[in-house]
């Protein structure tokens, strides 16, 4: 007998509290909402009584048991520490790996969870295909689903890792080979992950196969390139970025519709499809109202104004899906999400072959990442511009939990897109910067925009959809220290800091101010050497004051013999001192040892 079936042979006492919770459910939308009259509700609530009280003989509760202790853990801030938080009561490879054990020692987190009027609001568990779930969105979604009971299978071409070859530029934190991610994962929760690598862009037949063979519930599309700095570095990442992004949507479209199956496309988007401050106004999802030309009023899909070659690959989505959703009338839900920070979730924190992506580099390395790796080097952080463009903000657990509750809150077949915001927050860039270095006492320099954007923007955006389905974001202002201190501070040796600065520009342009600017301002590699220089100071120096002396010797000598102009000295002093004059004075004098009477160094 399998352990999950154990269990729920054990568990026959809790049946009537599956009962009484859904008769006290659907008591309570009735009585509320007034959606149906009293013997409707009567008879529902009949209905789904004998229906889920039959689930201990199927063995479909034992199914369920996951995903109710998942809601718990998420629930109770006390439970979830215990939960999820380093994953002690998880059964580890050194043990026995008992699933039995697992669920009887905790199975008064079934009890408590069936308590809740909020606890299924991720729906019942489905058969989710997770396209792109090796990537930065996808990895940590794909485990979260898989944690809350439904069955989750991974497709990926893997193209992401060899873009990292491509750059040069790996995540600050190591990702080990998928095969090792699912077999961890497996060891960890108990739960399986399948994964077949497939590339949905150049691959249309497999993928039908595939849907016709797996008949998914949903599928989540995350399989497209997805950084804009990438997409405009040069004419053959354009292209990619348009061929890889439209074919895999559009394949994706037409599979569906052949294999004439009824499956929920979720799709990730970008709140970049709207521009920046173009709607006159706070942002609605997805659709605005306009009053045309004669006083008519409508309700129309919001106008695209994209600012990349990747954000205008997303609003071609956007009109794909409004086409295929009229004429096909495919279920598709469409989140136009903001940037997103933090490394980890509950599930990735278990165990560190299980870490998220941590991308710093110009191209891959969002903003806020940006200035928490040059925060933990302890750089100046670099603000494109006057800082003044507004974005919005999504924490990755946020993330994940979203894109649950539009899994399991599919629009109804016929219905027109939905469309979401997926966003918990907004901030102006240096005001981020601002904070991050309140935080860590670095610097704030400012360097031209290599952007082609509005130096100024303002932004609002309406998030109710989410907010009606329960989500309750986390904010910047409550995670970032963990993000500073766990993730960029500890891999800090894994950097290269020269992959920091920007390395993409908009046009040729913004590619002559950033250089002119670089001239007048940064004399050639200076800010590259300067971090190379902070990186190495951390790292031997591990916050040794007694060895600043020997220390600086050894880290100037690393410069090849460089003359150092005043400029750098003092950029590089300061840096390295974190502010502090006696600290100053001391890394002075030790400069002045090390120099030789022509101002190179010995």
């Amino acid at each position: 007998m399998s352990n999950y079936s154990c269990f729920v042979t054990n568990a026959y006492p809790i049946v009537g509290n599956v009962e009484r919770f859904y008769t006290k459910e659907l008591q309570f939308v009735g009585q509320l909402k007034s959606i149906r009259c009293s013997s409707c509700s009567r008879q529902l609530v009949a209905q789904k009584k004998t229906y889920y009280s039959q689930w201990w003989r199927t063995g479909r509760l034992a199914r369920y048991i996951p995903f109710i202790m998942a809601q718990q853990s998420e629930n109770n801030g006390v439970e979830s520490s215990k939960y999820s938080g380093d994953g002690s009561y998880i059964s580890q490879k050194s043990g026995s790996g008992s699933n039995l054990n697992h669920f009887e020692d905790r199975s008064h987190l079934v009890n408590g969870a069936l308590n809740g009027e909020h606890n299924l609001k991720y729906g019942t568990p489905k058969k989710i295909i997770v396209c792109g779930g090796d990537g930065f969105c996808g990895w940590p979604t794909s485990l979260f689903l898989s944690e809350i009971g439904h069955e989750v299978l991974i497709v990926d071409n893997l193209s992401r890792r060899n873009i990292d070859n491509e750059l040069e530029a790996g995540s600050l934190t190591p990702i080990y080979p998928i095969s090792e991610r699912i077999d961890t994962w497996k060891q960890l929760s108990g739960h399986e992950l399948r994964f077949e690598r497939l590339d949905i862009a150049n691959e249309y037949e497999r993928l039908l196969q595939l849907l016709l063979r797996e008949k998914p519930d949903a599928i989540i599309h995350f399989a497209e390139q997805r950084a804009a700095p990438y997409s405009m570095k040069g004419s053959s990442q354009k292209r990619y970025t348009v061929h890889n992004n439209v074919n895999a949507t559009h394949n994706l479209l037409c599979a569906i519709v052949e294999s004439n199956l009824d499956i929920h496309l979720v799709h990730l988007g970008t709140m970049g499809v709207y521009g920046y401050g173009t709607s006159g106004g706070e942002i609605p999802e997805g659709y605005i109202d306009v009053v045309l030309p004669g006083g008519q009023v409508s309700n129309i899909l919001h106008p695209s104004y994209p600012g990349s070659v990747y954000h205008t690959t997303k609003c071609l989505d956007a009109l794909l899906f409004q086409f295929y959703q009229k004429n096909d009338a495919i279920r598709i839900t469409d989140l136009h999400q903001g940037i997103v920070w933090g490394t980890n979730t509950q599930q990735t924190r278990r165990d560190e072959r299980l870490i998220n992506r941590f991308d710093y580099d110009g191209d891959y390395g969002t903003v806020l990442n940006r200035f928490l790796m040059q925060a933990a080097l302890g750089a100046p952080l670099t603000v494109y511009g006057t800082g003044g463009q507004t974005r919005a903000f999504i924490h990755i657990q946020d993330t994940a939990k979203c894109i649950a509750l539009a899994v399991g809150n599919p629009p109804n077949r016929g219905d027109r897109v939905a469309i979401f915001n997926q966003v918990a927050e907004c901030h102006r860039v240096r005001d981020l910067a601002k904070l991050v270095s309140r935080m860590t006492q670095v610097d704030i320099v400012y360097v031209s925009n290599p952007r082609q954007e509005s130096a100024e923007n303002e932004l609002q955006v309406s998030n109710r959809k989410f907010r009606s389905l329960g989500y309750e974001p986390i904010l910047l202002s409550e995670g970032l220290l963990d993000e500073v201190v766990n993730v960029a501070q500890k891999y800090a040796h894994r950097c290269d800091p020269k992959k920091i600065l920007p390395a993409s520009y908009w046009n040729n342009k913004r590619r002559e101010e950033c250089e002119r600017y670089a001239q007048e301002k940064l004399d050639g590699d200076t800010y590259a050497r300067l971090l190379g220089k902070v990186a190495h100071f951390h790292q031997v120096n591990a916050g040794k004051k007694e060895e600043v002396s020997n220390k600086m010797s050894a880290n100037i000598s690393a410069t090849k013999n460089d003359k150092i102009d005043s400029l750098d000295e003092e950029n590089m002093l300061y840096v390295l001192s974190r502010g502090n004059p006696e600290t100053m004075k001391l890394l002075k004098k030790t400069l002045e040892e090390c120099t030789t009477a022509n101002g190179n160094l010995t």
